[in-house]
Order: structure tokens, then C-alpha cells, then sequence
């Protein structure tokens, strides 16, 4: 496998993929030197000898591969013009870190290193309100299956974002590496004709979920306070109105709070 030396081409910029989805991590030889009687070995740091892939003698090596990776690695190629990029599907949340890129003959090796970071876009934030008295509403929201852990932020109909103290967040990881966030806060009628909770990625554009719910307690004619939407051609005539459940619980000792609107009553998703 004699040739000459070689230098073994990587972007600088980590590489970013979708949980569930696939990636190509880029690696290329200078030269586009022919690959196709070099080993190409694809491994995690301080995991040489149990590679993600390797490909040696002409094909790929399964032997000596890390399981983890196994059925979910290639390599596309052209491996005659130099790329030795690896391919990665199902990713999954342990997938996300560094990989080392390390070509070899007999005589020559370079190697260099890829990040990889997953993100997932979770669901649409769930609300719901309770009845918290004193002409106050507690209203919580909901939303899972995200990666890296995201923000959660509650805002007015201006854009303005409503702070603490009145509110508390939570975030929890499942067994797949996803988080799951969680937030309520005490709103008064007052405060604004209806309010938000978006929860988006970090550092990411368009990567984000947004619901509103008109925070009122129920009027007498069995309907809350409307939302007027916009359209492009001005104003819509209509309000659109959130009806009350038909039966509502009397708040005693006995019979606890109930929810004032079922989530599905009171969800407006914003695309």
C-alpha cells in the first residue's frame, strides 16, 4: 500500500444533523488521492480499536466494529477521488460528539476530527389553566422531545417576555436523551388580552413551538375573551371565541380545583 504522503481534510465548523435522521460527516484526502487501497477508519476518541467503521483490504471490516453503530454506517464515497466521508443514519442522542477521520497506508497516516451535534424539535407546547382565585389564573404549558435542552419563555401579545417571580420551570431527559420542559405561572385578566409560551432551541432559527391561551376566568355568557387575528389583506371580522366545558366542578374541600379548558379546547398552535 506504498504512496506518498497524504493530509486527511475536515470542515472546521461542526456538523449538524436531526435526531432520527442521517449525516455525512466530511472527510476527504488532499488531491483527491485515491483511497481505494488505504484504510479508512472511522472511531470515537480513545476508541481506536473498536471503530464506528473501518474499511480495510478493498472492503469494510464488521469484525472489529462497535456495535452500537452497526447497520447504521457507510461510506459514500467516490473512494477513487479521495472521500472517505462517513455516513450515519438513525441518529440518536449518544451519537452527538467527536469523531476522528484516520486514513493510513503503509508507509503514511493523517488523521483529523469532526464534531457532530443532534437536534431534535420537539412538540407543540401544550396549555392548560386552572382556576388559582383571587381573579388570578394559573396557566401551565408543556412540551417534549427536544434536543439540546431548550428555553421556554412566556410572552405578552406584544412580544414582550413575561419574567419570574411568578413562574416555575422544570426540564426532565427519557431514556432516548430528549427533554421534556415544564413551566406555570399565575396570570391576572389584566395583564394582557392573551399570552404565549414558545419554546425554541438555543442559537437556532426557526427551530421553535409556539401556543397562546387567552388567560381570562369564565364570563357569564359561557364564553372567554377573543382572539382577532390579521390577515394579509387587513383585519379579519371575526373573533374566534373558546368555549367553556359544558360542567363545571364546584371548588370545595371535597372536590378539588379542576381544570377551567381541556387542552384541546384552549391550543392555538402557531406555525
Amino acid at each position: 500500500l506504498s504512496t506518498e504522503s497524504f493530509s486527511v481534510v475536515v470542515p472546521e465548523t461542526p456538523v449538524s444533523g436531526l435526531f432520527g435522521g442521517s449525516v455525512t460527516l466530511p472527510c476527504a484526502l488532499s488531491d483527491n488521492l485515491d483511497a481505494r487501497k488505504l484504510e479508512v477508519r472511522w472511531y470515537r476518541p480513545s476508541m481506536y480499536s473498536s471503530p464506528a467503521l473501518l474499511y480495510l483490504n478493498e472492503k469494510l471490516d464488521l469484525t472489529s466494529a462497535d456495535l452500537k453503530y452497526q447497520g447504521r454506517v457507510s461510506l459514500p464515497g467516490p473512494l477513487e477521488k479521495g472521500e472517505a466521508s462517513l455516513k450515519l443514519d438513525d441518529l440518536r442522542s449518544s451519537d452527538i460528539g467527536t469523531y476522528m477521520c484516520h486514513v493510513s497506508s503503509d508507509r503514511w497516516y493523517d488523521k483529523n476530527k469532526v464534531s457532530l451535534i443532534i437536534q431534535a424539535v420537539g412538540s407543540s407546547p401544550i396549555l392548560s389553566m386552572l382556576d388559582a382565585g383571587g381573579g388570578k389564573v394559573n396557566v401551565s404549558c408543556r412540551s417534549h422531545g427536544w434536543l439540546p435542552k431548550p428555553t421556554l419563555t412566556w410572552r405578552d401579545r406584544e412580544g414582550s417576555s413575561l419574567n419570574p417571580p411568578n413562574e416555575t420551570h422544570t426540564s426532565t431527559k427519557d431514556s432516548e436523551g430528549l427533554f421534556s420542559v415544564s413551566s406555570w405561572r399565575l396570570f391576572t385578566s389584566s395583564e394582557s388580552s392573551w399570552i404565549s409560551c414558545s419554546v425554541a432551541l438555543p442559537d437556532s432559527v426557526g427551530m421553535i413551538r409556539e401556543s397562546r391561551v387567552t388567560p381570562h376566568l369564565p364570563t357569564g355568557d359561557g364564553l372567554i375573551g377573543s382572539e382577532r387575528k390579521k390577515t394579509e389583506g387587513g383585519e379579519e371580522a371575526a373573533a374566534q371565541m373558546n368555549p367553556l366545558l359544558k360542567h363545571r366542578n364546584e371548588q370545595t374541600a371535597d372536590n378539588p380545583p379542576q381544570s377551567v379548558f381541556t387542552e384541546t379546547q384552549i391550543l392555538n398552535e402557531v406555525e
